[in-house]
């Protein structure tokens, strides 16, 4: 087998050497290198000219930086309110998304209410009818007397409390302390300006009651502890946790209705 080489002939007669392309890339690249290199210390050299000759306050130094604030300021101004403006009207944009579905939510709010409020309404309009086909009479109005606690007596063995209301102000035995969170007690002693109340929890207190759903009666009375006692409930009663129980109205101590 014969292998065959070529080369390029050197110094031989009638062949000229092959000169390689001259490219712009190989000439550009040292120039550019140079550049970057001296761009770079005269940049560090500017910088400390100028930290120098600021320190040592010079005058002329301070009015070419001033000029320079001046002429730089509202060219950035100009270019930044663009910015400004497109970035404002991305936020609306989005907040204007956000109120629509906040739209949304209470347009369905919205129906789900007045849905409620045709239901009511139905309901007003058939007790009202009811009332007047059995002739049923209505309780009074509630006055409502607004006082505060003076004295509380937390003895293991009686539960009561002086408030700042007597008879000047209305209060009268046997009348119902409530506040915020539903029955506190009764009223079992007047002077002209102050009375004393008898607690639920207190183990003289018997209350009649009913359960609100159910409308189960029972008697809640008191033990001088935290909790009270639910008694005589019937034993089919459907009561569960949650229940609210209310005055019965029974024995005319209480108006019925009066949550514990």
């Amino acid at each position: 087998m014969v292998l065959i080489k070529l080369t390029h002939g050197v110094g031989g007669r009638g062949h000229s050497m092959a000169r390689k392309p001259v490219l712009f890339a190989s000439l550009v690249k040292p120039l550019k290198a140079w550049w970057q290199k001296s761009f770079f210390v005269v940049g560090i050299a500017a910088c400390i000219l100028f930290m120098i000759m600021d320190r040592k306050e010079v005058n002329y130094i301070k009015e070419i930086r001033t000029n320079l604030t001046d002429a730089v300021l509202p060219i950035t101004q100009i270019i930044f309110h663009p910015i400004n403006s497109i970035s404002n009207f991305v936020d609306d944009f989005k907040n204007l998304n956000q109120a629509r579905e906040v739209v949304k939510v209470l347009e369905a709010q919205v129906r789900e209410l007045q849905e409620e409020l045709i239901v009511t309404q139905g309901l007003m309009t058939q007790n009202k009818r009811l009332k007047e086909q059995t002739n049923f009479v209505d309780f009074p109005d509630t006055k409502i007397i607004t006082g505060r606690v003076v004295t509380h007596s937390g003895g293991p063995f009686v539960k009561s409390m002086l408030i700042n209301i007597g008879k000047n102000n209305g209060a009268r035995l046997g009348q119902a302390v409530m506040s915020e969170y539903g029955l506190v007690g009764v009223i079992v002693e007047v002077a002209s300006s102050f009375a004393r109340v008898l607690q639920i929890t207190d183990i003289n207190s018997q209350i009649p009651v009913v359960t609100e759903n159910t409308r189960d009666p029972a008697i809640i009375k008191g033990d001088n502890s935290r909790f009270l006692k639910l008694k005589f409930m019937p034993n089919d009663s459907l009561l569960a946790v949650g229940d609210r129980i209310v005055t019965s109205g029974h024995g005319g101590g209480f108006y019925h209705q009066i949550y514990q």
